[in-house]
């Protein structure tokens, strides 16, 4: 019976998947991602300006308060009596004007310089002859000379008060000019100093890569994060000078030199007068506030990526998935088209395609009741099949033993010579292993007894190797009356030793480690730590082992006689793996899963 099947290609079914997944993952991520981004960026803007705005109200009330301290002194020398007094009378001998100076004048201003230790300079400057002056609390206010512009300056100014940035003695200060004049009396032109310094010291914890300003009501720089600012006109720093009387922050956007800057704007009026609006003023680049907002915005694609491309590839595994499986579907299919029954499909999914592959099952099987006299000739030929492998089984195991033999007789010879008494336990050693063989009448041995055959190899040939040779076997005492086939694990050992210890130089040791498997089956390893093996002659040695040829000549005909033998005993259940290194040993690892094939036919 032949049937002829024709299975339709997946090319559009992925395409039609990956548009679907276009428009339902892909597109609808992208623009809420889109907007996201968008009020992220729009939110983040918000809350800098927020922080900024807060910032800037803490940093106006000090500064504020500071300033207003300023104020204040200027407002009691210029209501002060005494100073009044002195300024008033009029002195005809430098005696009492020097007396006057050192009673009224000279303790008042060293009293209000007490009072802000900041200050470096109170002075007053008159045009009066008969005033004693010394440069420092008093001092001549001549026309033509800069104080006498300071002082037109501030007859100008509509509250005869104004500040300036300025140097003295290579420091830089911030200067308060106020006109003294009571009442159409004219005394002159106070000046209050302090160390611009001590307003930087305000601003400084705003140094972040920004420009804060601390600016006059004349609109003149008095002190800045960047000094090269200081005594410079606001216009030039592009921050908006409108609406200077108006108290409060604000927040705006401004450009200078092409870069957009958010321009924070504080302003004030000290002391509760009207003597014009100062201004504090920080430009932030708005690439900086945004420069958080950009990152996340890389996350945020990086993010939307991730999805796009887990989506993609998630559709390609399904693909892949139903590809798979309806390629092996389609593979039995034409096994069973070409004769064969002995097929079947195992999907581990629940859906149609497994539906599909449990109908293909029970139609295979449908086909094999059909044919099942022909299936009973092919047991048959199996049978005398089993019967050729169990003569070769019994080749392979009598095989060992002369193998076994020559090897220990190698040893010894080797020590007849130098110990006589080492010689004659080895022969004994010898009798023992062969009595084990010789009286050996089943197909299957307790692990026991072939770890006893083992340790009696191992003492053979510690007197050949002496201190080179040193081992360890450990296996649980619940394992030992466990069967194996003889001769499995003493082979290994064998060709350990006499290919791989006695190979190298300096002290070699062999381990035997047997356990029990999670299915109930034994794990036994063999390690050494000899010579090695190449990586050509590895290769070469594997494919022997795995090749079907009962090929048993060559150096590892121990070796694979085991893999031979394991085979035949427990096909499938059994494995035989071995690897390793040259200069770094060689470990062989051998699985026996459940019951041997071999024991229902060999009387085990």
């Amino acid at each position: 019976m032949r049937i002829r099947l024709g299975i339709p290609k997946l090319s559009s079914m992925r395409a039609k998947l990956l548009v679907s997944s276009f428009f339902l993952i892909i597109l609808p991520y992208t623009l809420v991602g889109f907007y996201q981004i968008e009020m992220f960026s729009k939110s983040l803007l918000d809350q800098a300006v927020r922080s900024e705005e807060a910032d800037m109200a803490q940093l106006r009330q000090n500064i504020s308060e500071f300033l207003s301290t300023i104020t204040v002194i200027s407002d009691d020398i210029y209501f002060d009596k005494g100073i009044w007094e002195y300024f008033t009378n009029t002195y005809p001998n430098p005696v009492d004007s020097a007396m006057g100076f050192y009673e009224l004048i000279q303790p008042r201003i060293t009293l209000y310089k007490g009072v802000k230790p900041e200050l470096t300079k109170i002075t007053i400057y008159t045009s009066k002859q008969d005033m004693l002056k010394n440069e420092d609390e008093i001092a001549d206010l001549t026309p033509g000379t800069k104080m006498w512009e300071h002082y037109e300056q501030a007859l100008e100014n509509p509250y005869s008060f104004f500040w300036k940035a300025e140097s003295e003695n290579g420091a830089k200060i911030v200067s308060m000019y106020r006109i003294l004049r009571l009442n159409n009396y004219f005394i002159g032109l106070l000046k209050i100093s302090f160390k611009e310094s001590k307003l930087r010291d305000y601003i400084k914890e705003q140094l972040d890569g920004n420009v804060v300003c601390i600016i006059s009501p004349e609109q003149i720089v008095l002190s800045a994060t960047d000094e090269s600012l200081i005594g410079r006109s606001a216009a030039e720093l592009g921050i908006p000078a409108n609406d200077w009387d108006k108290d409060g922050v604000f927040v705006s956007e401004a450009t200078h030199s092409g870069e957009k800057l958010l321009s924070v704007v504080a302003r004030f009026k000290m002391a509760n007068k009207d003597l014009g609006s100062f201004l504090i003023a920080k430009t932030v680049p708005e690439a900086q506030i945004l420069s958080a907002a950009n990152k996340t915005k890389n996350i945020h694609f990086a993010v939307l990526a991730g999805i796009c491309l887990m989506s993609v590839l998630m559709d390609f595994l399904l693909c892949a998935s139903l590809g798979s499986r309806l390629a092996q579907l389609a593979d039995k299919m034409r096994k069973v088209q070409e004769g064969r029954f002995d097929v079947s499909v195992n999907f581990r999914q629940r859906d149609e395609i497994s539906r599909l592959g449990e109908s293909f099952n029970t139609m295979v099987k449908e086909l094999e009741r059909l044919v099942g006299q022909v299936y009973q000739l092919q047991l048959t030929q199996k049978d005398i099949e089993l019967k050729k492998r169990e003569a070769e089984l019994y080749a392979l195991q009598n095989q060992i033993s002369p193998h076994f033999l020559f090897n220990t007789l190698e040893a010894v010879l080797a020590t007849m010579k130098e110990d006589p008494e080492g010689a004659s336990r080895i022969v004994a050693l010898l009798a023992r292993s062969l009595r084990r063989i010789t009286r050996r009448q089943e197909d299957f041995i307790s692990l026991r007894e072939e770890l006893g055959f083992i340790s009696d190899y191992l003492a053979i040939q510690k007197y050949r190797l002496m201190d080179k040779l040193s081992w360890a076997i450990e296996c649980p005492e619940i394992l030992m009356d466990r069967k194996i086939p003889p001769l499995t694990l003493q082979p290994i050992a064998e060709n350990a030793v006499h290919h791989g210890i006695s190979m190298k130089r300096g002290p070699g040791f062999v381990s035997i480690v047997i356990q029990e498997t999670e299915s109930g089956g034994i794990s036994m390893t063999v390690e050494d730590n000899g010579a090695g093996i190449g990586a050509e002659e590895l290769l070469k040695l594997k494919h022997d082992l795995a090749s079907s040829s009962m090929n048993t000549t060559g150096a590892h005909i121990g070796l694979k006689n085991v893999s031979d033998r394991i085979k035949l005993c427990y096909g499938a259940k059994g494995s035989f793996e071995i690897d390793g290194a040259l200069g770094k040993g060689v470990t062989v690892r051998i699985t026996l899963g459940g019951d041997a094939n071999a024991q229902s036919h060999f009387g085990g």
